[in-house]
């Protein structure tokens, strides 16, 4: 799921970059929070993506550079397995209810991409701009606020998970889906 979730979201310039970057963030700080430090293991992939990111962009004398779908799909892979690690391998253990919460926004994008594309009776499999990066590109008119947007949604969603985990593990867990709610109705009106 987050291996193709990655993939649809590799439709501008930075964003699943930005994404990624943001998640593995997130589980540092929660991890810090918690225990007072962090894995330096998950960080391993950020700083080659922030150098990447300027590849990216394309600023000032780097040339061009794209993920791709190897690239998409080994990001997708990359932070599925960082997750886990964080929530049942690492030293300083993340409970899974608040690890997941740093995929929230790929899953709700995934799941809500294809649940519009069946009640639309569009091919599911088929690409196309249904994507909600696709909608505020050509609201915003920028890459760069597009990224912003996006990013301010995911680290949204990632704060929200982890308040209501520290009210109540069970909450958390109940709020998943129930923001995954929100976030389809929301979408679907929105695009």
């Amino acid at each position: 799921l987050i291996i193709h979730s990655s993939n649809y979201s590799d439709g501008i310039d930075g964003l699943l970059s930005s994404i990624v970057i943001t998640s593995l963030l997130s589980l540092c700080l929660i991890q810090y929070f918690l225990y007072g430090s962090f894995d330096l293991e998950i960080m391993v992939l950020a700083i080659p993506l922030v150098i990447f990111l300027f590849f990216n962009f394309s600023m000032r004398f780097f040339p061009k550079m794209f993920l791709g779908d190897g690239g998409s799909n080994l990001l997708g892979y990359y932070l599925a397995c960082t997750v886990i690690y964080s929530a049942y391998f690492s030293t300083l253990n993340l409970d899974p209810l608040i690890a997941m919460w740093s995929l929230a926004y790929l899953v709700y994008e995934f799941l809500s991409t294809n649940l519009i594309r069946i009640l639309d009776h569009k091919k599911v499999f088929q690409p196309g701009n249904d994507h909600i990066h696709y909608f505020f590109l050509k609201r915003l008119g920028n890459v760069f606020k597009v990224n912003l947007a996006i990013i301010s949604i995911n680290l949204f969603f990632i704060m929200i998970g982890f308040i209501f985990w520290i009210f109540s593990p069970i909450l958390s867990a109940i709020m998943f889906p129930i923001s995954f709610v929100c976030y389809f109705y929301f979408r679907r009106r929105l695009v």
